[in-house]
């Protein structure tokens, strides 16, 4: 078996529209169980992931957003191992404002793959992800309209007496998704190719997130479409072009990127 060595070349990053709720990655591929819960009936082997991002760096305190995961494939026991799907565990974290308005979410994930040809180069794979999410407000930067004194301005001194806001708030969430490959197992010595396609759905019971009692703040649905091929080029290098499309809350957006495969090491 040959181990591989990913060198990343460049992604071409397409924002059409970018107004989405939930933070997403550019290198969007990298960071399966954050795209599609069905990813995890893919891999082949024991695999960790993880991806980090920073956005506005202009700003005072940037936006942060980080994700990793684990994920374990599932073989049925006896002479003849099917692949037959997978389990995995993530998490994220994102960091906004000066309020450090912090995002934290930790799902864990199940697919399973069902053949759709005897030697298994179709299949599709059915994946769910359910866990929670935490909204949590750093208050220590913030600055309320009763704590102006009309003498000096802002006054430090001046406690808030807002109390229907909540220093975190933490509630289910569940996503869904299918995927279809074409030589998912990458058995290039069969066909000079492997392609997927994909859609999933996050945020299906639309949870509140709010951290103000007296107001509802119900994440939307997030629909997502994405798809891909990975071209066998030569014994060594392989060509990947991608493609992404978000809709949520009225809001859409279009990535694209491509990336390069190089086998470093034969085994």
């Amino acid at each position: 078996r040959i181990i591989k060595g990913v060198i990343l070349v460049f992604s071409l990053s397409m924002a059409l529209v970018s107004k989405g709720q939930d933070a997403d990655f550019s290198q969007f591929y990298a960071a399966g169980l954050y795209l599609n819960p069905a990813l995890v009936g893919s891999e082949q082997e024991t695999t960790f992931k993880s991806s980090f991002r920073t956005q506005w760096r202009s700003i005072t305190i940037p936006y942060v957003t980080s994700q990793m995961s684990l994920i374990k494939p599932l073989y049925s026991s006896g002479i003849k191992k099917n692949h037959y799907g997978g389990v995995g565990l993530s998490f994220y974290n994102d960091k906004a404002g000066d309020g450090n308005l912090k995002t934290l979410g930790v799902m864990a994930s199940g697919a399973y793959n069902l053949s759709l040809s005897a030697l298994g180069y179709h299949f599709i794979s059915f994946g769910l992800q359910g866990g929670f999410v935490q909204k949590q407000l750093d208050f220590t930067n913030l600055e309320w309209g009763e704590q102006f004194n009309p003498y000096i301005g802002f006054d430090p001194s001046i406690s808030p007496t807002s109390t229907n806001i909540l220093p975190r708030s933490i509630v289910p969430d569940a996503n869904a998704g299918i995927m279809y490959y074409y030589n998912g197992g990458k058995n290039y010595l069969y066909k000079g190719i492997s392609a997927y396609s994909g859609v999933a759905v996050y945020h299906l019971m639309e949870p509140d997130e709010s951290i103000v009692t007296s107001i509802q703040s119900r994440s939307p649905r997030l629909y997502k479409y994405h798809g891909g091929i990975e071209v066998h080029v030569t014994q060594k290098l392989n060509i990947s072009p991608n493609v992404l499309f978000l809709y949520q809350g009225q809001n859409d957006q279009f990535n694209g990127g491509v990336y390069l495969t190089y086998q470093m090491i034969d085994k």
